[in-house]
């Protein structure tokens, strides 16, 4: 699970607490940063600790946000701990600078007393802090109070003006929609950095580490609008820093639950017609053929409209964009013209074509619906049962879907040694000049890919090992679209 900031562990295991002191009390706390060990090995137990604690000096602070603090850190340390001690001294400076104590009258505790004292008398005095004679709450400024349920909905109207992917707004909605859902419509002025807190534990128990972390994220976006709107006190994000998950730390998880490439013989028996012919859509069928030919995004694939194949320079193309409205690609570079394998020819795509364009059709696979997740949802879910039904999974915590096809394709150009390039825009990975020699250098990417020929991948697909057979095949792709 991923820390709070405040919570961090050795290197022993051992969970400790830790607290940024507000830099107005540093001088006379004599340092930066509280930190205590919580005695434990238990991730749950600590961050409950934690939480507790963290909630404990933030109240503090801000009662003492503007006053001059008399207690010392091991006092401030005791009572955030919980400690009670046998006496709460009145400690107070006088004009001149001197400091007084009170005791309890005891002589045991006025001897105590004395000897810490005169040390403090001996000390220099800490800088004079400029204060009003009456403390003053920090300024909040909240002109618009508005409710949580209100505010979502007006930020749910703000980011429909800039027109996201209907997905990207549902994820969004999802996270605001849950946190409402677990704390109730309250005022957004009134939420505090330990409800977000307490939320961010409640979605580890049954969530993945990445995913709470994207809550986490679009909540600190609306947490943000709030403040820029003035529906919250501008500030500290309460939504922020309760998660953290690095770049290394996601490629890392990559390794033991990212997209595994099927394997030779796994493919053999995928496409093998007897198989094939068990998939009961015919657009699966094609888009499962054509991910093994060319490593696209399955929804790439699904999203294709007729208008997307034309000739190029005599060679009969197929582009990859986000012309129509309802198509989308990942990044810039994902856009990209790919010559047709001649296999892909033969098993009659450019006659399907031609027949959707005569007939009328834009899609090239009109059966599929465009929903939040694109055109490919059907067809994702039809390949998880067919490869279920085939026994064909992934090892360890790993994932086998349409996407492996994908993984498996740039493998295999790597195993061919297909220059770096070539690969890269052949599957739409972001191209790094950087990472490439001088000839490339200083060129924009549009000319890059005008200067290479991506046929140079056709020998290569499909591995001899597929042992693809193209007439049978034929014959169950041969149905009307």
């Amino acid at each position: 699970m991923r820390l709070p900031s405040y919570l961090v562990r050795s290197p022993s295991g051992i969970f400790h607490f830790r607290w940024m002191i507000p830099l107005a009390h540093r001088a006379r706390l004599g340092r930066s940063v509280i930190k205590r060990s919580l005695g434990t090995f238990d991730p749950r137990k600590a961050q409950a600790q934690a939480l507790e604690l963290a909630a404990r000096y933030a109240a503090f602070f801000a009662l003492h946000g503007d006053e001059t603090m008399t207690k010392t850190l091991e006092e401030l340390l005791a009572s955030a701990m919980g400690q009670r001690r046998r006496q709460d001294y009145t400690l107070s400076r006088s004009s001149d600078g001197a400091l007084t104590l009170q005791t309890d009258g005891g002589e045991d505790d006025h001897r105590r007393a004395m000897e810490a004292l005169a040390l403090m008398n001996a000390a220099p005095p800490p800088p004079k802090v400029m204060a009003p004679t009456q403390a003053a709450p920090p300024a909040i400024f909240v002109n618009s109070p508005l409710m949580l349920s209100e505010g979502i909905e007006n930020w749910k109207k703000k980011l429909e003006q800039k027109k996201p992917k209907k997905k990207t707004l549902g994820v969004k909605m999802l996270s605001v929609n849950g946190f409402i859902g677990w704390k109730g419509d309250v005022l957004i002025s009134e939420l505090t950095f330990e409800d977000f807190a307490e939320y961010t534990a409640h979605l580890f128990e049954s969530l993945f580490d990445s995913t709470v972390n994207n809550r986490l994220l679009y909540l600190a976006q609306f947490m943000k609008w709030a403040m820029t709107n003035s529906h919250y006190p501008r500030g500290l994000n309460p939504a922020v820093g309760h998660t953290s998950f690095t770049k290394k730390e996601k490629e890392e998880r990559a390794k033991t639950h990212g997209w595994q490439a099927f394997t030779d013989a796994q493919v053999k028996h995928m496409l093998a017609p007897e198989n094939v012919e068990k998939i009961g859509t015919e657009h699966t069928r094609w888009c499962l053929l054509m991910a093994a030919y060319t490593g696209a995004r399955i929804n790439e694939l699904a999203q294709l409209m007729v208008e997307d194949f034309s000739v190029i320079n005599g060679q009969k193309t197929m582009s990859i964009d986000c012309l129509d409205v309802e198509q989308s690609v990942k990044t810039p570079d994902s856009k990209r013209d790919l010559p047709i394998h001649p296999d892909l020819l033969e098993l009659g795509l450019w006659e399907r074509v031609e027949r959707l364009t005569a007939a009328g059709n834009k899609q090239l696979f009109p059966e599929l619906n465009f929903t939040q997740n694109g055109f490919a949802g059907a067809v994702v879910s039809n390949v998880g049962r067919y490869l279920r039904g085939l026994g064909i999974k992934a090892r360890g915590t790993h994932k086998m879907g349409t996407h492996s096809f994908r993984n498996l394709v740039i493998q295999r150009m790597d195993d061919c040694d297909v220059p770096d390039m070539v690969s890269r825009v052949y599957v739409g990975h972001t191209i790094n000049q950087d990472a490439h020699d001088v000839h490339y250098k200083n060129k924009g990417i549009k000319r890059i890919k005008k200067k290479l020929d991506l046929r140079v991948i056709f020998p290569h697909l499909p591995a001899p090992e597929w042992g693809v057979q193209l007439p049978e095949l034929k014959k169950l792709l041969s149905h009307p679209g």
